[in-house]
């Protein structure tokens, strides 16, 4: 059987491979084996987004079909028409067709698949109110989002569905009347998951943020946090691994306020990381893992990865973040920087609580692994369209 996928992720051919970010391209390998060829239709990196494409898939079975590079949205919808010639012509060489979304290319492409899916892994008007962009630009980019969620919708009556968040499935649900298999996303084989070790902390305290450097991420929330606990006397340093977000003038703003508030000899950027073992690595020099998202979550991968690597997590009670694994992580008001600070002064003070959240992330972790969620969401596939996907040897 011979699956296609598209999302708006770039990928590129080099060096005899091919190339992804490394999150997309463990998705990619897990289920690559249960399927005669993977057909990836994908936007080529732009020179800013060269260093994301860091993963080289392993499975020898992966078609990439270039669709050129992932120019601005606005770009791509003048480039349609190519797009569009490109999806139909090769329509006849795929048996069932994953739309990962949203993605911007979906309304203009779905036609052409009789047999197709949607895998939701992300709202499409989330935190549109909260952009920060200069208005003409913002009032573009409301039009194009609103327009899209009334397609994304009429695909989703009228398609199979499936997401990857609590919260996603009970949004569409509500939205389609039908139940929705949930299959959440993550980064993890279960070679990933280190035995579960209890750390002690020593006098200073090292803090984790992984992800996007953003307002609606809350990183400006870590930082206030961060300093309320210095005020206290507490040795506290954080690390941020993840790029900014294009959001006007968030970063300067940000640095800005690290400035003034004698700050930066105790906050480390260390830029964007791929994933793996270098990744994994500084989750292990860490002490507590630490996301603040203001607005909503779904089940974000980042907080299985600290679990996995033994890390207490202290997160914002957003999405569906609170039923990810009750009981394994200490949630703190959103938007409320002495809620965070309060629950990482917990997590630091209180050794048995610490370890209770070290122990419970732990056995919850290892029931969401990239072999497990693979395995779930090609027998939703064979349950579906009526096929037979099977692992190859």
């Amino acid at each position: 059987m011979r699956l296609g996928v598209h999302y708006h992720l770039p990928a590129i051919a080099r060096d005899g491979g091919v190339w992804l970010p490394y999150f997309f391209g463990c998705f990619i390998d897990s289920i690559a084996p249960y399927f005669s060829q993977v057909i990836l239709f994908s936007h080529g990196p732009t020179a800013a987004e060269s260093s994301e494409v860091g993963y080289r898939l392993k499975a020898g079975n992966v078609k990439l079909v270039p669709l050129g590079k992932r120019f601005p949205v606005y770009v791509r919808l003048a480039l349609s028409p190519y797009y569009k010639w490109v999806f139909k012509k090769h329509a006849r060489d795929v048996d069932v067709m994953l739309f990962r979304v949203s993605t911007v290319l979906l309304p203009f492409v779905a036609k052409y698949f009789d047999r197709k899916f949607l895998y939701s892994v992300s709202h499409s008007t989330l935190g549109l109110e909260k952009l920060r962009q200069p208005g003409y630009r913002m009032l573009f980019i409301k039009w194009w989002t609103y327009y899209y969620a009334r397609q994304e919708l009429a695909l989703a009556r009228t398609n199979k569905l499936l997401t990857n968040s609590v919260e996603l499935k009970d949004y569409w649900e509500a939205e389609i009347g039908r139940e929705v298999e949930l299959v959440p996303s993550t980064t993890l084989y279960s070679s990933d998951i280190r035995p579960v070790s209890f750390r002690p902390i020593a006098s200073k305290v090292r803090l984790l943020f992984v992800g996007r450097v953003s307002y609606l991420k809350g990183i400006e929330d870590i930082v206030i946090a961060l300093r309320l606990l210095r005020d206290e006397g507490r040795d506290v340093e954080l690390a941020i691994v993840g790029e900014f977000g294009k959001e006007g003038d968030f970063e300067s703003s940000l640095r800005r306020y690290i400035h003034e508030n004698a700050l930066s000899d105790h906050i480390d950027f260390k830029g964007f990381v791929g994933g793996g073992e270098m990744l994994w690595d500084i989750y292990r020099q860490s002490d507590i893992f630490v996301t603040a998202s203001r607005e909503s979550e779904g089940m974000p991968r980042v907080i299985w990865e600290a679990m996995a690597q033994s890390l207490p997590v202290v997160a914002t009670g957003v999405g569906a973040i609170p039923r990810m694994a009750p009981g394994a992580i200490e949630v703190v008001t959103a938007k409320r920087p002495e809620s965070i600070a309060a629950g990482i002064a917990r997590v630091i003070d209180d050794d048995d609580y610490r370890s209770e959240l070290v122990r419970e992330g732990h056995a919850a972790v290892g029931g969401n692994t990239l072999e497990k969620r693979a395995e779930q969401l090609v027998q939703w596939v064979n349950r579906n369209f009526d096929v037979v996907a099977g692992k190859h040897s």
